[in-house]
């Protein structure tokens, strides 16, 4: 059988080398002619592009982190909601701090809602601070985002979010797919407890997680929720949060690792966290630029080695140009590969084909490029996003290369 090959790492997770196994993707570490090179860690930085082969594909897109540190995300949406209003109600008041502290502190003397403070570069759980109103607050010059609390929608009188997740094959043009399975994860403890427990739903404080698919189907059976209408606006959620970053990414794709004759070289699952309000309203609370694919149970597990199996075969359908690594005993430069694909076509015709039926066998439903009306103000969202000049992000460092003078 013909397919591609992988270069995974050592210590990557058990679900991911499952996956792999069960698409029949032959994987071992440091694999120079693979086509597709797998990472877990959270601490690659840009220096992993610089490595890659010009033929190699890599699970990660340069510049996605504008979405997936939580004070660049902000400023991503803030500069560009103003023009789309009504569009853009998926994301709580947000203050970016220490550059917003002023504001903060008039909010909490004014506004009858708590704020919860997370580190911009925090994860895990670690560091979050929940501020009431009209109490002292001293703001620091910690890099922060303050988010107004949002009165969740409570199952069994207890808090719960959503882990779903999106998957970006191609930032040019932009496709995105989001996984129609996921988590609920639940507080261990009631909504009316005034514990971190009862009010924070992060896995390293609770580890209640049952599967999204139970739950939507306890909440259509039970509670009569259009669970169909909330998916609608979830994709909204999530598809307009990542087209807002559109020129980040796609000037760190040229930069970094540019596509050559319809080989997309990069793709990315992103993990977003999405909170119903109590009319079950979506917000994005932050995005995951690594979503754990650890797993506590059998159920989680089958539900992460689906995602990540069919995550590798849409996002990296080369089997063709693998087997043609395979035949060649000598290297590959950079213009010799591009040469290469734009004499042989197929490759990209036999991926286009690979993909489609990954997909139609897959949970994954593209929900960006799309035919549909109803997201027709998305294209126009998409224009503005490449309108708006780069800039930097507070928290991030993108190259002045990139950006501009």
């Amino acid at each position: 059988m013909c397919t591609i090959h992988a270069s995974v790492a050592q210590r990557g997770f058990p679900a991911v080398k499952e996956a792999f196994t069960s698409a029949q993707i032959p994987f071992s570490e440091n694999d120079d002619g693979a086509i597709l090179v797998w990472l877990d860690s959270l601490k690659e930085g840009d220096k992993v592009f610089q490595r890659l082969k010009p033929f190699q594909i890599i699970n990660r897109i340069p510049n996605v982190n504008v979405l997936c540190r939580k004070a660049p995300l902000a400023r991503i949406i803030q500069r560009i909601a103003p023009f789309f209003p009504n569009l853009f109600t998926f994301m709580p008041k947000s203050y970016i701090l220490p550059f917003k502290n002023t504001q903060l502190v008039r909010a909490l003397s004014r506004d009858n809602c708590c704020y919860i403070i997370k580190p911009d570069s925090g994860s895990l759980g670690q560091g979050i601070t929940i501020v009431e109103p009209n109490t002292e607050f001293e703001p620091d010059d910690t890099m922060a985002v303050a988010q107004q609390y949002i009165d969740s929608f409570l199952i069994d009188n207890t808090k719960f979010d959503l882990r779903i997740y999106a998957l970006v094959t191609s930032v040019n043009p932009l496709t995105i797919y989001v996984y129609r399975g996921g988590l609920a994860r639940f507080c261990s403890e009631e909504n009316d407890g005034d514990t971190i427990y009862s009010k924070l739903t992060n896995v390293a404080i609770n580890h209640n997680s049952v599967l999204l698919t139970e739950v939507f189907k306890k909440m259509k059976n039970e509670l009569n929720i259009d669970t169909d209408d909330l998916w609608k606006k979830i994709d909204a959620a999530i598809a307009l949060t990542i087209i807002s970053a559109a020129s980040f990414i796609q000037k760190g794709v040229e930069w970094h690792c540019p596509s050559m004759s319809g080989y997309n070289r990069c793709f990315q699952i992103l993990g977003f966290d999405i909170l119903l309000d109590k009319k079950c309203q979506p917000y994005v609370l932050e995005v995951n630029y690594r979503p754990s694919l650890d797993t506590h149970n059998g159920d989680e597990r089958r539900m992460k080695v689906d995602l990540i199996r069919s995550a590798i075969l849409i996002g990296a359908p080369f089997h063709l140009a693998q087997h043609a690594l395979s035949e060649r005993k000598w290297a590959w430069t950079k213009d010799s590969w591009e040469d290469f694909l734009r004499k042989t076509p197929e490759i990209a015709s036999a991926a286009d084909a690979s993909r489609k039926n990954a997909v139609k066998k897959s949970k994954y439903e593209m929900i960006w490029p799309s035919t549909d009306p109803e997201k027709k103000e998305w294209q126009k969202v998409y224009e503005k996003a490449i309108e708006l000049p780069l800039e930097q992000m507070p928290g991030i460092t993108v190259p002045q290369s990139i950006t501009g003078p």
